[in-house]
């Protein structure tokens, strides 16, 4: 395992589930009944956001498996 040093235990994962809990809690504070739109807030700004994620993971996975093609086959993937 190698994870615990000088025989210290290591943590069951119930501990662990809290641990998470309360990092959560702590890294996102937000008030019971606390309205979360605000009315200045661009509603498109997080599908925007996936979208060009999503194409930018795409481009790089594609360029880089161009990248172990030979030149004639690289951008088309032999394809075209």
């Amino acid at each position: 395992m190698g994870h615990n040093y000088y025989g210290e235990p290591t943590l069951p994962p119930n501990d662990r589930t809290i641990t998470c809990n309360v990092g959560l809690a702590v890294l996102e504070p937000s008030m019971i009944g606390e309205p979360n739109v605000n009315k200045f807030q661009n509603p498109f700004r997080r599908p925007v956001a996936t979208t060009v994620f999503f194409i930018g993971t795409a481009v790089a996975l594609w360029l880089g498996i161009c990248a172990t093609l030979p030149i004639d086959k690289s951008l088309t993937l032999g394809l075209f």
